[in-house]
């Protein structure tokens, strides 16, 4: 006797699997520390939380970077918080932006390696062996947790503007409406956090820190791979948003 497939099998055989969603960024759960409790609240706009391009930059999802930039992003508040004299009962950090961007330069204006400096020298100007050896250093540093080498490091890469590459910026303005408001970002790969945090102390007293910081990473492999130097910014951002907090706590560094 011949079986007859039914006609629910036929319609499910000739579907196509949906692709699965894309996973969502591991946003740390709130946690006790210090006497303290912490909360982090994703409060960027859509455009941020997922991958698309905008003219010549792209837009990554911070799900990218290992390890989890929201864990380390959580670490640095805990870490300032700790060198408080007077400590809070609750910490809740409000993260507006939080946005990892490759920008490409337009050929057609100059050479693209003019965009990113060591020192006062365009990368342009330097020679292969110092420009490897300067991120060299800084990602060294990275992996052995020296914060104060990253940041001496750090601080000599400038924007072609000569602004500090890896800075931090006073109260932040309101988030941006427009998608894909991306100027501030260097050519390059960048990171930029901006979070409000609010500390309760006991008895209902309020303080708010306003932190902004921005770091960016340059592709030293010679190669089209860009997911170190995009990992490198991530995770200096997150450490320029911790110095920042422990100045607007009024805590040693």
């Amino acid at each position: 006797m011949r079986t007859i497939p039914s006609i629910g099998l036929l319609l499910l055989a000739g579907c196509q699997t949906a692709p699965p969603p894309a996973p969502r960024e591991a946003i740390p759960a709130p946690f006790t520390a210090h006497g303290a409790t912490f909360s982090m609240a994703d409060e960027r706009h859509d455009w941020e939380r997922q991958q698309q391009v905008f003219g010549s930059a792209t837009v990554y999802r911070m799900a990218r970077v290992f390890p989890n930039p929201w864990d380390a992003l959580a670490k640095e508040t805990e870490a300032a918080v700790e060198a408080m004299s007077e400590k809070p009962v609750r910490v809740d950090v409000f993260v507006t932006s939080f946005r990892l961007v490759r920008k490409e330069d337009k050929p057609s204006i100059h050479d693209p390696s003019e965009n990113v400096k060591i020192g006062r020298q365009s990368v342009a100007g330097l020679n292969g062996a110092q420009n490897r050896l300067t991120y060299e250093q800084l990602k060294q540093s990275n992996a052995n947790g020296d914060q104060k080498a990253a940041n001496a490091v750090g601080s000599g890469l400038l924007f072609a503007d000569g602004n500090p590459a890896i800075s931090v910026q006073g109260k932040p303005p309101e988030p941006e409406e427009e998608a894909g408001a991306l100027a501030e970002h260097p050519a390059g790969a960048s990171c930029r956090v901006r979070a409000t945090v609010r500390l309760t102390f006991p008895g209902g007293r309020e303080k708010l820190a306003d932190v902004t910081a921005i770091a960016a990473g340059q592709n030293a492999t010679g190669t089209m791979y860009w997911g170190e130097a995009l990992d490198l910014a991530a995770k200096q951002a997150v450490r320029q948003y911790g110095l920042h907090l422990r100045r607007e706590l009024g805590v040693a560094n």
